[in-house]
């Protein structure tokens, strides 16, 4: 995958997971609706300067948009963290079953 394949679809990835309408995230960033279908649709690319209005916007750091999100690299770091979560979850809560003597 190309650069601009990457940070194109990311920028509809990060919007997406804010709940952000192409519309929204043009207003926060000061740009027009058309401007960022474009950029999703890889028909320009980003500023260096529209890279910090976006990432200041989805609340992102702008290295995020250069790191294919759907990459098996980036899943299996993901699955790492939910399932260590889950874990820690699954550890609290035996732990105030007991406490509470539910069992």
């Amino acid at each position: 995958m190309e650069i601009e394949d990457i940070v194109a679809a990311n920028i509809k990835i990060f919007r997406e997971r804010k709940g952000l309408t192409q519309e929204k995230l043009s207003e926060k960033c000061g740009s027009s609706k058309n401007y960022i279908s474009q950029l999703e649709q890889k028909n320009r690319f980003p500023s260096s300067k529209m890279l910090k209005k976006l990432s200041e916007s989805l609340e992102i750091e702008i290295f995020e948009f250069f790191i294919d999100q759907n990459s098996k690299e980036v899943m299996k770091k993901r699955k790492r963290v939910i399932e260590g979560l889950l874990k820690s979850f699954e550890k609290e809560i035996y732990k105030s079953i007991e406490e509470q003597n539910i069992l």
